[in-house]
């Protein structure tokens, strides 16, 4: 195995009202950021299902 490939998933999670409302992550690499602040936005802000906010176009593709 080379050491030098280096692939995390990266988990993360919204609360609403005091209870789980999403649950979300992203496999490892530089794009994480960027890919996880896209999906919870669009969820969140712009009221697309999570299948939606994932299929919808990004930046870097």
């Amino acid at each position: 195995m080379d050491s030098s490939i280096r692939q995390d998933d990266v988990t993360a999670s919204k609360v609403k009202n005091g209870k789980p409302y999403l649950v979300y992550g992203t496999m490892g690499g530089e794009g994480q950021p960027q890919t996880q602040a896209a999906i919870v936005t669009r969820v969140v802000d712009f009221g697309m299902t999570p299948q939606e906010a994932i299929a919808a176009s990004r930046a870097f593709d």
